[in-house]
C-alpha cells in the first residue's frame, strides 16, 4: 500500500512540487526523497529560430512584391494567336452577313462601348443601327498585329481590313472602297478569347467608285465570269436581318 503525505502546490503554476512520500511495505517504513515535476507553461511570444525562418518565408511567398505571373508557353501563345486572328475573321463575316446576334456573342458581356454604355444589349442596338445604314458590305481582313499580356488573359491588337460598301442601304447605287484599321483589346474568359471592349474604326482612305458593281444582269454563275452574283443576299441572317 502506498501512501502520499503532504502534497503541496508550491510557486506559480509553472511548478508543481510533490512532497515527501512514505512507503509502507509490511512493517518497514521507508522514505523516500522529495520528488519534483516541473511542467513549463507556453510561451506564445517565444518562437524558435526555424519557426521564425518558416514563418518569414511564408509572408514571403505570399507577398504582391514577391508573386510570380506564370508566363505562357510557346504553344499557349501559338493558340492565343491563333484564337484571337479567329476573332477579327468572324467579325468580318458576321457583319458582311447581317448576324447581329453571332457578332455581338464575340464580345465580352460586360463589353465596354463607351463612357455612358456598355453591355452586350446596348452594344447589339448600336450595331443593329450602324448596319442598317449599309448594304452590301465585303469586308477583308489582313495584317494583324498581337500583342500579349504576360499573364495570358489579355491582349491588344491592330487589324489591317480592306472593304467594300454599298453605302445607304441594300438599294443604294452608291459604292465606297475604305482602308481601314482596326484597334482592339482582347479578353480571355473562361478559356475563350471575346473582343473586350467596343472596337476602334480608323479610316486611312475612302474612294467612291464611278459605277455600283452590282448594278448589272445577274452572273448566273458559273455560266458567267462577269455580272451580279447570289450572297451574301441569299443568307438567312441576311434576310432576316432586312425583312424587319
Amino acid at each position: 500500500m502506498v501512501v502520499v503525505v503532504g502534497a503541496s502546490v508550491v510557486g506559480t503554476a509553472a511548478s508543481v512540487v510533490v512532497g515527501a512520500a512514505i512507503v509502507v511495505v509490511g512493517a518497514a517504513v521507508v522514505v523516500v526523497a522529495v520528488v519534483s515535476s516541473v511542467f513549463p507553461p507556453p510561451q506564445p511570444a517565444a518562437m524558435s529560430a526555424r519557426a521564425a525562418r518558416t514563418k518569414r518565408v511564408r509572408i514571403l511567398r505570399c507577398s504582391p512584391q514577391r508573386r510570380t505571373i506564370r508566363k505562357m508557353d510557346a504553344a499557349e501563345r501559338a493558340l492565343a494567336y491563333a484564337e484571337i486572328r479567329q476573332l477579327a475573321a468572324a467579325y468580318a463575316f458576321f457583319t458582311d452577313a447581317k448576324d447581329i446576334d453571332a457578332l455581338v456573342a464575340l464580345y465580352v458581356p460586360d463589353v465596354r462601348i463607351s463612357s455612358t454604355l456598355s453591355g452586350r444589349d446596348q452594344l447589339h442596338q448600336l450595331m443593329t443601327d450602324a448596319l442598317r445604314t449599309v448594304g452590301v458590305t465585303f469586308l477583308n481582313v489582313g495584317t494583324h498585329h498581337i500583342v500579349l499580356a504576360d499573364d495570358g488573359e489579355s491582349a491588344t491588337g491592330v487589324v489591317y481590313c480592306k472593304a467594300e460598301i454599298q453605302d445607304g442601304g441594300p438599294d443604294s447605287e452608291r459604292w465606297i472602297n475604305h482602308a481601314i484599321q482596326y484597334h482592339d483589346l482582347y479578353e480571355r474568359r473562361d478559356g475563350r478569347w471575346y473582343f473586350g471592349a467596343n472596337r476602334k474604326h480608323f479610316l486611312v482612305y475612302g474612294a467612291e467608285l464611278e459605277h455600283n458593281p452590282l448594278d448589272q444582269p445577274d452572273a448566273d454563275w458559273p455560266a458567267s465570269q462577269t455580272g451580279r452574283g447570289t450572297h451574301p443576299q441569299a443568307l438567312a441572317s441576311w434576310q432576316a436581318f432586312f425583312a424587319d
